[in-house]
């Protein structure tokens, strides 16, 4: 096995939570949500993004286009564009799709502590 290969982890998410994300995530009304579902979906299903790609597809408006991008990319689904690479890649493999939609619903599904 090469020093650079992962060990396979079933635990291990192919987005990355923290507890930013997480509050921006249970703050979202429904349709913001679903927008973002959406996004996710499309995005990992045709392993392209660009931002202007995303407004057409889903006819949506810059500000939300801008909005959903930033949280792609917090969530890790996509990257951030550098000075040197200036192009998004998808960093979610199609495989992963399912895991990651259920990790967005666990999300946003608020836990109750038992009293």
């Amino acid at each position: 096995m090469s020093q650079f290969a992962v060990a396979p982890n079933s635990s291990h998410s192919p987005i990355a939570f923290d507890s930013v994300l997480d509050q921006i995530i249970r703050a979202m009304d429904q349709d913001q949500f679903d927008l973002l579902v959406r996004a996710v979906d499309l995005v990992v299903l045709s392993q392209v993004f660009t931002p202007l790609g995303l407004e057409r597809a889903m006819r949506i408006s810059y500000d939300e286009t801008e909005l959903v991008t930033e949280l792609l990319e917090a969530m890790g689904v996509i990257s951030t564009p550098t000075k040197r690479i200036r192009e998004h890649r998808v960093l979610v493999r199609i495989e992963d799709l399912s895991a990651v939609l259920f990790e967005m619903y666990e999300h946003r599904t608020p836990t109750f502590d038992a009293a």
